[in-house]
């Protein structure tokens, strides 16, 4: 079962790199790109698919786990991926706090966001850096019901 898996997540890791590489050869970047809601969300599901299917990540690990249902818990994060709108303790940043990616194809999607081809050429341009945050900020967090962190809100401290 785990094989046949793994197998169709390869064949749909491939179908992702694909339909990128088909975005970057027909010059649709910069429309595909643009800050939309449309876009945001196409970003979003090629990132999710990118990273169930990568079964050598840790956050393939952790997949299933992001599928359960909420609980009755709350949990808080000190930043939020503007992609997939989850919470994080991890990730990159661009434009000094601008913008947060909370794995390296979010981040790849930021770097062609701000112009770059590449995440290395970003890197060289210190557009970007990967940070861990240790604690919530005292003006406040984002909290969700899902320990994966999706759907956070920004809640002000008291």
């Amino acid at each position: 079962m785990k094989n046949n898996l793994n197998n169709r997540l390869k064949f749909i890791q491939q179908d992702a790199i694909r339909l990128m590489n088909f975005i970057k050869d027909n010059n649709l970047e910069h429309e595909f790109m643009k800050s939309t809601d449309y876009s945001t969300h196409a970003c979003s599901l090629l990132e999710n698919i990118i990273s169930a299917s990568d079964t050598g990540n840790s956050e393939s690990d952790n997949w299933a786990v992001k599928q359960q249902p909420p609980t009755n818990e709350v949990y808080k994060f000190p930043r939020k991926c503007d992609l997939t709108h989850m919470g994080m303790w991890e990730g990159y940043c661009f434009g000094d706090g601008q913008d947060y990616a909370i794995n390296k194809a979010g981040a790849v999607v930021l770097a062609m966001r701000y112009g770059y081809e590449t995440l290395e050429e970003a890197w060289e341009d210190d557009a970007y850096y990967f940070s861990e945050w240790q604690e919530l900020d005292e003006d406040g967090w984002y909290e969700s019901d899902y320990a994966d962190g999706r759907d956070a809100v920004w809640v002000d401290a008291e």
